[in-house]
């Protein structure tokens, strides 16, 4: 049994963030989306997200996420090379 986000695989949790944030909340907890900007390299959302007053969960629709799932999946291919 998985527990969840975190104990998938880069691979699984970019996919899931991906479809979650077609989902009419597309909820997702402070750290999963902190974990979506490092695997693709955002380092000013990283810094925004690092902020004492980052609250702890965020509605993140495919228009926001989309560009974070092709950044993470191109870097995930180039660091793999």
């Amino acid at each position: 049994m998985s527990d969840g986000p975190k104990s998938w695989s880069d691979e699984e949790f970019i996919g899931y963030c991906s479809l979650h944030s077609r989902t009419e909340r597309a909820l997702f907890h402070r750290d999963h989306v902190r974990r979506m900007a490092a695997l693709a390299g955002d380092e000013a959302l990283l810094e925004r997200l690092s902020a004492g007053d980052a609250p702890e969960w965020f509605s993140v629709n495919e228009y926001v996420m989309a560009p974070l799932v092709t950044q993470a999946r191109a870097r995930l291919g180039t660091l793999r090379v």
